[in-house]
């Protein structure tokens, strides 16, 4: 497995919630299909194992996903829980909490090549 997964963000400074599940958001399941869905859906963040990989996904579906990425740099001997889900093999979620994966974000995040960030969206 990879010492790196991305994660798409708000911004170039990533923060505390940019890493929490969705559930911790506040954000309601619209359908239940088994415990583990629950569990992604309260305790997991969505990422990618490929950097190139996760821009072409915010490419093709017009960077409604997000404009920045961060790279999570994981330490060896790490111990979180990391399993492949869903049918897009490169797409993994995390259980952790967000200021653990915070802290492990080591450099400010990247604007997705071709993506508008907040500076043109206001000129």
């Amino acid at each position: 497995m990879t010492n790196a997964f991305f994660r798409f963000v708000r911004g170039e400074v990533a923060t505390v919630d940019d890493f929490k599940s969705q559930g911790a958001l506040g954000k309601t399941m619209r359908f239940t299909s088994g415990d583990d869905a629950q569990r992604r859906w309260n305790e997991g963040v969505s990422v990618y194992d490929s950097v190139d990989y996760a821009c072409e996904l915010a490419a093709a579906g017009g960077y409604r996903i997000g404009s920045y990425i961060a790279k999570i740099s994981l330490p060896a001997g790490h111990g979180l829980d990391i399993v492949q889900t869903g049918r897009d093999k490169h797409h993994y979620t995390i259980f952790a909490d967000a200021a653990t994966l915070l802290a492990l974000v080591r450099e400010p995040a990247t604007r997705i090549p071709g993506s508008r960030g907040l500076e043109d969206l206001n000129s």
